[in-house]
């Protein structure tokens, strides 16, 4: 499947599965070979367009990446979803509009767009190095996730 509309996510995805592979001293061939214990092989060729933000995999190749990476699938398909949710955010707001408007969402009880704001603050205090800022973003985040049922510790 081509990036088409999503080229942040392709990127995003490209670049935990680059991190994945180098963080265990793989090459893209040794990846390519482990895959083909699993349902949807992956070629070199798609690998490397892969790593390069050139493509969204389906759903299929990334069951089959994580499990070459002993990862879950939820870690991937995640990355895909916040780079979606971050292209619902307002550009160039501030931190504090946007966190602002992150907890008008949260208490009118959406939580995707109280998320997607919220990870729009979380950039924006980056931008501005504003340590506590940045602290108070983490925490939102990391509230909302908690708040939808995701990352709960059994």
């Amino acid at each position: 499947m081509s990036k088409g509309r999503y080229p942040a996510a392709s990127k995003a995805i490209g670049t935990v599965v680059k991190a994945w592979r180098l963080e265990r001293g793989m090459t893209m061939r040794d990846v390519t070979e482990a895959s083909h214990a699993h349902h949807e092989p992956i070629n070199f060729d798609y690998l490397s367009r892969l790593e390069a933000g050139q493509l969204m995999p389906s759903i299929p190749k990334l069951a089959g990446l994580a499990s070459v990476f002993g990862r879950s699938l939820t870690q991937l398909t995640d990355i895909y979803e916040l780079e979606t949710l971050r292209r619902a955010v307002p550009k160039g707001k501030t931190y504090q509009m946007l966190r602002g408007l992150g907890l008008k969402a949260l208490g009118e009880g959406d939580l995707p767009k109280a998320l997607a704001l919220f990870l729009g603050a979380l950039d924006a205090a980056g931008r501005e190095k504003d340590l506590e800022n940045l602290a108070r973003a983490h925490n939102n985040v990391g509230g909302v996730l908690i708040r939808v049922g995701r990352y709960l510790e059994s």
